[in-house]
């Protein structure tokens, strides 16, 4: 009995010993988890995502991006979401159709092996560093304006300037205050067909004269001293004893204005009506050179209708802004265009993009560049139509970024990174294609940009609409750095 017990025993032990062992289970992958996070503004079309892409670290952060503005900022407490998620990964609550992102969502991911990994879903929204506030509007009514058609207008640290001109009528300048638009007085001008105002980076008023009947283009400067106009200053005019030739009918027409007039370096740039010239006059010292540089302007495809140009400062190398109008008459409008370009010192030209005339409309009336917070600035008004009685609307562009040029609107960044602003479509009538635009500096982050917004139909008189639409406005520029 006792042998049989351990044969029992040593047989045991020997069928254990050649019996195989039990292989562990298969290593399963746990997958990559969560690989994106992307929410929706019900009703917008738009999709923002995180602005990195997984996988995430566990209890990690993760940041969705929506541009949104002061006064009306996005409502984060309902927006649409989506996850995407590696093969065999789910969430643990489902992710809903709809979430609330005043504070972080937390999610949590159920990984292809069982674990859980959870992470934080946290929407920012992103302001413009550019905040534009509307501050005043006088009417034309309330400083008797008399001449609807353009409204030009020009600005010190005190004081805003509305043209008051046209033709035979001498008229005048009205001064208004510039903090809130309070008429204080007028000036009177120094001879007829005064086409442009201006004031110089030292505060002085200035305008200036288009040839028409013989007369020349003529520059005059404002003494505030003894409240009146210099002599002319230029005087490119073509009579005995100063015989000029070949003087275009309408230069000056439209004008700009760059530097100090009385001290230091200055520049007066004058274009005419159907041409590809513009006629730079330098002043050092108060004293302008006695012809202008005439330069043919070689990026613009044909003559223009009107153009504006204007330099960005009075330092040697300045860049150049060309705002050309080539307008075809009625009927045949639509094939009209207009085009904006930047020419700079290295001969090399930027064009901002108009598909379809829906960034800068068909016609920039007038426009100003201008720097602020260290970013390069342009506040324009444009007709948005094809006629000249459609209405007009005023934007400003962070021009800094050149590779932002080829944006148009609807374009993801067009709106919190290039168009900083545009206005309503505002009605007028403008038949002489032009607007006031300025621009007045309170600081590096401060600005004032000034509107003339004119109205006039065809005939010998205006409308009453004319005259219920005609004001000059106010806007405030403020940069703040975005963190």
């Amino acid at each position: 009995m006792k042998i049989k017990t351990i044969a029992i025993a040593v047989l045991a032990i020997l069928t254990l010993t050649a019996c195989p062992e039990k292989p562990d289970d298969p290593v399963v992958d746990p997958g990559k988890g969560l690989l994106n996070f992307s929410v929706s503004v019900p009703g917008s079309g738009l999709t923002y995502s995180a602005t990195t892409p997984g996988p995430y670290q566990p209890e990690e952060t993760i940041i969705i991006e929506i541009p949104s503005s002061s006064e009306n900022p996005v409502d984060v407490s309902s927006l649409e979401c989506y996850a995407s998620l590696d093969n065999n990964c789910h969430t643990d609550p489902a992710v809903p159709p709809t979430a609330d992102f005043t504070n972080p969502y937390k999610i949590t991911v159920v990984l292809a092996d069982g674990s859980t990994q959870t992470n934080y879903i946290k929407v920012d929204l992103i302001y413009p560093e550019i905040k534009i506030d509307f501050v005043w509007q006088t009417m034309a009514m309330e400083m008797n304006q008399v001449v609807y058609n353009d409204m030009y207008v020009a600005a010190d640290d005190d004081y805003v300037y509305v043209l008051d001109a046209a033709g035979y009528d001498t008229d005048c300048i009205h001064v208004l205050e510039k903090a809130n638009g309070h008429y204080v007085k007028d000036i009177a001008l120094p001879t007829t067909f005064i086409a442009q105002i201006f004031v110089d980076d030292a505060g002085v008023l200035c305008c200036s004269r288009y040839n028409i009947y013989g007369a020349g283009f003529r520059f005059f400067i404002y003494d505030k001293t003894s409240s009146s106009w210099s002599d002319m200053v230029i005087d490119y005019a073509s009579y005995e004893g100063h015989e000029i030739a070949d003087i275009p009918l309408y230069l000056g027409i439209r004008a700009s204005l760059v530097g100090n007039v009385t001290n230091g370096t200055a520049y007066v740039i004058a274009t005419a009506i159907n041409s590809k010239s513009y006629y730079v006059w330098k002043f050092t010292d108060g004293v302008p050179q006695e012809t202008p540089t005439i330069t043919n302007y070689g990026p613009a495809a044909e003559d223009w209708y009107f153009a504006n140009v204007r330099m960005k400062s009075a330092e040697p190398g300045s860049d150049l802004y060309v705002a050309g109008i080539n307008y075809v008459a009625y009927p045949n409008e639509e094939q009209s265009y207009t085009y904006f370009h930047k020419l700079k010192s290295t001969g090399d030209v930027v064009s901002m993009k108009n598909d379809d005339m829906n960034n800068l409309g068909w016609r920039i009336l007038n426009f100003k560049t201008f720097e602020l917070g260290g970013m390069e600035m342009l506040a324009e008004v444009s007709q948005y139509g094809p006629h000249r009685y459609d209405g007009c609307q005023f934007k400003v562009f962070n021009i800094t970024d050149e590779s932002k040029w080829t944006l148009q609107p609807g374009d993801p960044g067009y709106d919190i990174d290039f168009c900083n602003f545009y206005s309503g479509i505002y009605p007028t009538t403008n038949y002489n294609m032009g607007s006031g635009v300025e621009v007045s500096m309170n600081g590096e982050n401060e600005a004032y940009i000034i509107l003339g917004k004119p109205s006039r139909e065809a005939g010998p008189s205006p409308a009453p609409t004319d005259i219920e639409n005609c004001a000059v406005m106010c806007f405030k520029a403020t940069y703040t750095k975005r963190h």
